[in-house]
């Protein structure tokens, strides 16, 4: 199929699934893939803490990150709940966005599937292994292979959706599969492989925000705080009511309770205080050490300043 004609049809597929974007009444729409880590979105939102603060959002599942940065880049959105890395490629790519909150790093909940054969990094050389392009999954992937002295011309790379990846390997259709859960723990449990490399082993590399489009957030300062005080108050909320909250995530995502609780152990989610933290420096640093890996591997051409588009003005006024 010519390259017009699949890209007419993912501008059909966006248009179609988000309509269009509008903050009338504090309205927000934000576009997630299936990840634990955004869990605090839909406990501030069952719960009723976005609403206390006059934001209602609509939070919409997109697994194509393509679909999904085309739709933030087109207005059909008003925000993202996305990798950090992501965002950096979007400013890289002219986008403006405001980082607000920090929602998670995964500590072993991404990495990478092999078959038992594959017992070392340097094995996967000629192997078919399948991930998603210009993704968080890709940023690891090339993260782990240059730490071993290889790149991506040393195995044989089947562009597909991270999801999609983990179903393949399960199936037999490839080597490896760079994924996150529940499909890592569904690559062992298939009997076929083993977890060749986690996040664990790649501590802080990984961190997943929730970021608007800057004229959205220019638009509505008071709704951006709206939105981090309802988070504040469901990750305060969390610590003591996990059962509920897991249930409540679960149905958000449509993902099995049991592999939900799965894969919350290899994710570290944050609350206010942590974010305090983080924006008072450290998160700075690992948006800058995206930056200059995907600038090293030629993924973007500029690297951006972290200060341009992370925001801690809303988590301070948030405290008043």
């Amino acid at each position: 199929m010519k390259k017009w004609v699949v890209g007419f049809l993912v501008m059909l597929m966006v248009f179609g699934v988000f309509g269009v974007s509008a903050m009338a009444g504090g309205n927000l729409k934000v576009v997630i893939t299936t990840w634990a880590g955004y869990g605090p979105l839909f406990i501030a939102k069952d719960k009723g803490f976005f609403k206390k603060y006059g934001v209602d959002m609509d939070i919409i599942t997109m697994q194509d990150i393509g679909a999904r940065k085309q739709a933030l880049a087109g207005k059909k959105v008003d925000g993202m709940a996305t990798a950090l890395d992501v965002g950096v490629t979007l400013v890289s790519q002219g986008v403006l966005i405001n980082m607000v909150w920090i929602l998670d790093t995964s500590n072993g909940a991404d990495g990478i599937v092999a078959t038992k054969d594959i017992k070392t990094v340097e094995d996967l050389k000629g192997k078919k292994v399948a991930l998603m392009i210009n993704s968080t999954s890709h940023l690891f992937f090339l993260t782990v292979l240059k730490d071993h002295h290889m790149t991506a011309k040393d195995v044989t790379v089947v562009p597909m959706t991270a999801g999609d990846a983990g179903a393949a390997f399960v199936a037999g259709r490839v080597d490896a599969a760079v994924t996150w859960e529940p499909w890592l723990s569904k690559g062992v449990k298939s009997g076929r492989g083993h977890i060749l490399v986690s996040s664990k082993s790649y501590p802080g590399l990984i961190a997943d925000v929730l970021l608007f489009r800057k004229d959205v957030v220019e638009a509505d300062p008071k709704l951006m705080v709206g939105v981090v005080k309802g988070l504040k108050d469901a990750m305060a909320y969390y610590p003591s009511h996990k059962e509920e909250c897991v249930k409540i995530i679960s149905k958000g995502l449509r993902e099995d309770v049991k592999d939900l609780k799965n894969d919350l152990k290899g994710i570290r989610l944050y609350n206010y205080q942590d974010n305090l933290k983080l924006f008072g420096g450290k998160i700075y640093k690992i948006a800058e050490q995206a930056a200059e890996i995907y600038y090293q591997l030629g993924v973007i051409k500029n690297k951006p300043n972290p200060s341009e588009f992370l925001v801690a003005q809303f988590l301070k006024e948030a405290e008043k």
